[in-house]
C-alpha cells in the first residue's frame, strides 16, 4: 500500500516536473530565466525516475516474498488503493491476551506434552505386582486357601535416570512457555504503542502537514510564474509536498500493520459504528 501510494506520488511528481521544466525552458528561451533553473528541473526529473525504479523493484521483491509464503512463483498484485478502515474503539483494546498468541499456544502445548511424558516415566518406577491364589481340599481334611503375591522391581538405576531427565525437560519447557508469554505480553505493549503513535502522526499529516504542503506548492508555483520566487524555492516546496504524501501512506500502512498483528492476540477491533 505504501509503495503504491509513493509510486502514484512519483507519477504526479514526474508530470509536474515536466511542466516545471517546460516553464523553466520557456523562460530561459525568452531571456526571463536562468539556465540554472532548466538544469535543476532536469536533475530533479532524473532523481524522480530513479526513485520510481527503486519503488518498482521494492514492490516486486514484496510480491516475490509473499509468493513464496503462499507457494505461488508468479504472484502479481493489483494496485492497492485503499486499506480497510480501522479505528481504536472508545473502550480501548478488548481481549488482548498473550495466551492467544500462536507462539504461546505452541510453547504451552510442548510443555503439556513433556509433562505427560514425565508422568508416564514416573509411573514406570512402580514395581510389577503379580497376585495368585491356590486352593486345596481333601475329604476329611480342612479346606486350605493359599494366596501369593510377587513384586518384580524395575531396573532402578536406568529408570530413575530417565525419569529425572523427563522431569528436567518438562521443567525447562514450562519455563520456556512462561518466557514466551512474557515476550508476547511485551509485544502487545509495543504494538499498542505503535498503533497510538501512527494514529496521532497520521491525523497530523492528514489535517495539517499534507494540506499545508499542497498550499505551499501552489503558492510557490504561482509566485514563480510571475517571477516573484526562484526555481529552487519552488522545487523545495514540491519535494516537501511529495514527501508528505509518501509519509502519510507509510503511516497508514504502519497503523494497519499494528492492527493486523494485534488481531493475532485476540484483540477485538471495531470500526466506526454506523447509526
Amino acid at each position: 500500500y505504501a509503495l503504491d501510494w509513493e509510486a502514484e506520488a512519483l507519477e504526479d511528481s514526474r508530470e509536474l516536473l515536466d511542466l516545471l521544466s517546460a516553464t523553466a525552458l520557456a523562460r530561459y528561451a525568452s531571456l526571463e530565466g536562468e539556465l540554472e533553473a532548466v538544469i535543476k528541473a532536469q536533475i530533479e526529473g532524473s532523481r524522480t525516475e530513479l526513485r520510481r525504479a527503486d519503488v518498482a523493484s521494492a514492490r516486486r521483491a514484496e510480491e516475490a516474498a509473499l509468493g513464496r509464503l503462499i507457494g505461488c512463483d508468479s504472484l502479481r498484485l493489483n494496485t492497492v488503493r485503499h486499506l480497510p478502515p480501522v479505528d481504536r474503539p472508545e473502550g480501548g483494546w478488548l481481549g488482548l491476551s498473550p495466551a492467544s498468541a500462536p507462539s504461546v499456544l505452541a510453547a504451552r502445548a510442548r510443555a503439556r506434552a513433556a509433562r505427560t511424558a514425565a508422568e508416564a516415566a514416573a509411573r514406570g518406577l512402580a514395581p510389577d505386582l503379580d497376585l495368585g491364589a491356590r486352593a486345596r481340599w481333601e475329604e476329611g481334611e480342612p479346606f486350605v486357601m493359599q494366596l501369593t503375591a510377587a513384586a518384580s522391581p524395575p531396573l532402578w538405576g536406568g529408570a530413575q535416570a530417565r525419569v529425572r531427565a523427563a522431569e528436567a525437560h518438562s521443567a525447562a519447557l514450562a519455563a520456556d512457555a512462561k518466557a514466551t508469554a512474557a515476550v508476547a505480553d511485551a509485544e502487545i505493549a509495543r504494538l499498542v504503542a505503535e498503533w497510538d503513535l501512527a494514529e496521532r502522526q497520521l491525523r497530523r499529516y492528514r489535517e495539517q502537514i499534507v494540506p499545508l504542503a499542497r498550499q505551499a506548492l501552489e503558492a510557490s508555483r504561482a509566485a514563480y510564474g510571475v517571477g516573484r520566487t526562484d526555481f529552487s524555492s519552488m522545487v523545495e516546496s514540491f519535494l516537501r509536498w511529495r514527501d508528505a504524501r509518501s509519509a502519510e501512506a507509510r503511516l497508514e500502512a504502519a497503523r494497519y500493520t499494528a492492527y493486523a498483528e494485534l488481531m493475532s492476540f485476540g484483540a477485538i477491533v471495531r470500526g466506526p459504528q454506523q447509526p
